[in-house]
């Protein structure tokens, strides 16, 4: 499978609410740097993290463009989510790398100040 596809069956799962397989989609030792947080290493400690926002009710992660070079994925979203009873519509652009079938780095760029002045958590 080509890593356009793993992207976008990724893409797939977070709007379906299939957490188990939008997780097993991340390496085990994927590098995972969302926003202005520290980077964070390791499919447990993405999963910990993202969990730690609170129940997510809605993913609606609409791709508005997606470019693809071999192992490398980009996209641009807009991400519609409902986290911890707040809605969130946040655009973001992503950058993935993906190996053997698996997301192995994924870093996620969006405005803080749009994340923060919707409801987001502080991140640090």
């Amino acid at each position: 499978m080509n890593a356009r596809q793993v992207i976008l069956d990724f893409i797939a799962a977070a709007r379906r609410l299939d957490m188990e397989t939008f997780f097993g989609m991340l390496d085990e030792n994927i590098h995972y740097h969302m926003g202005a947080k520290q980077p964070i290493l390791g499919r447990k400690a993405v999963r910990a993290d993202i969990e730690a926002l609170g129940p997510i009710t809605q993913m609606d992660w609409e791709l508005v463009r997606v470019v693809a070079e071999g192992n490398i994925v980009m996209t641009e979203r807009l991400d519609r989510s409902t986290i911890n009873g707040r809605f969130i519509d946040l655009p973001a652009a992503g950058v993935f790398e993906v190996r053997g079938g698996k997301i192995t780095y994924w870093r996620d760029y969006f405005d803080g100040h749009v994340w923060h002045s919707q409801g987001g958590r502080p991140m640090v």
